[in-house]
């Protein structure tokens, strides 16, 4: 994990994933946190290595 501030679509991403847990939608907000997961780990590697 990278000491970086989180982009817009993190932000965006983890504000669907809170909207649908306030909504009670556990299984879409399962699926939306494993897209803000990847999009994090994406996002980490491509900071860790900006040549890629």
């Amino acid at each position: 994990m990278t000491n970086r501030k989180p982009t817009k679509a993190e932000d965006q991403a983890a504000a669907a994933v809170l909207d649908a847990v306030n909504n009670g939608d556990m299984k879409r907000a399962a699926v939306l946190n494993r897209l803000l997961e990847m999009t994090i780990e994406d996002n980490d590697a491509a900071a860790e290595n900006p040549q890629e």
